[in-house]
């Protein structure tokens, strides 16, 4: 993967921006749970819409995250309007259940933001064919940050009918691959205007190739 291809900032982004334009147009709407929070690099965004940020995750690192294995059921007593879930469904042993867990604590027409891997990214493509494995679902990516679940986004789409949400709408998290992006110029200048000329092919034909990220917003049902 060129790793100047992988924007991970826009899931970020995206989360707020969603959370925004959601909260806009839903006034009632008051807490947001982040689950996979890590360092709660949300924490001031969501807040400075004037919103209750609660985060969780499997290894807290610090006192204002709390712990939950969300292939448990929830262990507390608040409820959501909205759900962040960043980067997390692919590292999950069991994402229906852990899906099932979230729907139960988000309420009527309480929003879910996802966002994970593209596996139908260009460069994910190209890897496959020159590797044998998708970009961020190779073997070291299981050894070292456990990428266990290769989230296809129909398959995530069908998971997430199966747990009572609808609405459900798929957003690139990435730009269209250009051929001068930066790095363009030195050495390797041939190599990357012919593997760049071959991306812009794939994403021409399929437009789920463009961007090595996918965000998901999904709405609650009942």
């Amino acid at each position: 993967m060129n790793r100047y291809d992988l924007n991970l900032n826009s899931r970020f982004d995206f989360a707020y921006e969603t959370t925004k334009s959601f909260f806009q147009n839903n006034s009632e709407i008051k807490n947001v749970f982040d689950i996979g929070s890590g360092s709660e690099l949300m924490r001031d965004k969501i807040e400075s819409l004037g919103l209750n940020y609660y985060s969780f995750d499997l290894f807290p690192p610090n006192e204002t995250v709390r712990k939950w294995n969300i292939e448990e059921p929830f262990p507390y007593n608040e409820k959501a309007d909205i759900v962040i879930f960043l980067e997390v469904v692919e590292h999950l042993n069991n994402p229906l259940l852990s899906l099932q867990n979230i729907s139960k604590l988000i309420t009527k027409g309480g929003c879910l933001i996802l966002s994970t891997p593209n596996p139908s990214w260009s460069g994910s493509r190209l890897s496959l064919l020159r590797n044998g494995y998708l970009d961020m679902f190779k073997v070291k990516d299981l050894e070292i940050n456990h990428h266990v679940f290769t989230a296809w986004q129909h398959i995530v789409v069908y998971f997430l009918k199966e747990c009572n949400f609808s609405q459900i709408k798929i957003n690139t998290l990435g730009k269209k691959t250009s051929v001068t992006a930066f790095p363009f110029w030195g050495i390797k200048m041939p190599f990357r205007i012919f593997y760049r000329g071959i991306k812009i092919l794939i994403e021409k034909k399929d437009s789920t190739a463009i961007g090595a990220l996918y965000g998901i917003v999904a709405i609650k049902e009942n």
